[in-house]
């Protein structure tokens, strides 16, 4: 994980990986939008996984999503939709009115 820096991604650094086929300015896309997460988040110690899907079994398939207390609906309905075909668990964090419960 890459946590710090800015959640903004420069358009030339898009242009670059997608248009002028730049390698390094695609791994450093793919850094910005699947790894960075704010500092604050640093103690969950979270791991992430990327690769193929490939043909074979893997002991490392996903199985559940859980979107975070301010996701958009908008992309909690895009994720779902993509993903319903699979047998994954989708999760929702909640607050517990009037108190700091999640």
């Amino acid at each position: 994980m890459l946590y710090g820096g800015q959640r903004k991604i420069k358009t030339s650094l898009v242009k670059q990986a997608l248009i002028d086929k730049d390698d390094n300015a695609l791994h450093e896309l793919h850094q910005n939008i699947l790894l960075r997460k704010a500092s604050a988040w640093k103690y969950e110690k979270e791991w992430r996984l990327l690769g193929p899907v490939g043909i074979h079994d893997s002991p490392l398939r996903l199985s559940e999503i859980t979107f975070g207390l301010r996701c958009d609906p908008s992309i909690v309905l895009a994720i779902v939709k993509v993903l319903e075909h699979r047998d994954v668990n989708f999760y929702q964090i909640e607050q517990i009115p009037g108190s700091f419960t999640l």
